[in-house]
């Protein structure tokens, strides 16, 4: 996309690769300060995390402006970024101390192969459907799907076992 639509080459492309990079790092510091945002309200930060993510992506395929591509990115970055934070702290506070290890390392390695399969999925998608719109109405479909799991099984799953473990 962004080489048809930016005649993006290879310098383009690294210097985009290393704005996701340097985007990423900072997002893990900008952890605390934006869940100050929410008022550590960890469910509604995940909530808008998963529409951030949708609606920057969305967003940076539809322009036509380099500037917007580079904005949307970097939401969506912050965001992942945000989220991939939240998520490890969340985890240590209901898994036991002597698991933890294996949690998050379980946590890293589903993001690695996602980041692996995803893109494959993806270009296979469109490849089938030969429409740039179904890879992209998936991936609006997964973070929906992410939302809806926010909303609806956050309790159920973080706060109960916190609770849990507290009583433990």
């Amino acid at each position: 996309s962004l080489k048809s639509r930016f005649s993006f080459g290879p310098s383009e492309h690294g210097q985009f690769m290393s704005f996701i990079g340097l985007t990423y790092a900072l997002s893990q510091s900008l952890t605390k300060p934006v869940a100050r945002l929410f008022n550590d309200d960890t469910k509604l930060l995940l909530s808008t995390t998963a529409v951030c993510l949708a609606a920057g992506r969305v967003v940076a395929y539809l322009t036509t402006s380099l500037a917007v591509v580079y904005a949307s990115f970097a939401l969506v970055i912050l965001s992942l970024g945000v989220t991939n934070t939240v998520l490890t702290k969340l985890s240590g506070s209901i898994c036991e101390k002597k698991d933890l290890g294996g949690v998050i390392g379980g946590l890293q390695s589903i993001e690695s192969i996602a980041g692996i399969v995803g893109p494959l999925y993806g270009g296979l998608l469109y490849k089938l459907s030969d429409s740039d719109i179904v890879p992209l109405a998936h991936v609006g479909l997964n973070y929906t799907l992410v939302f809806l799991l926010v909303v609806f099984a956050y309790d159920s799953v973080f706060d109960e076992k916190q609770k849990e473990k507290k009583v433990q």
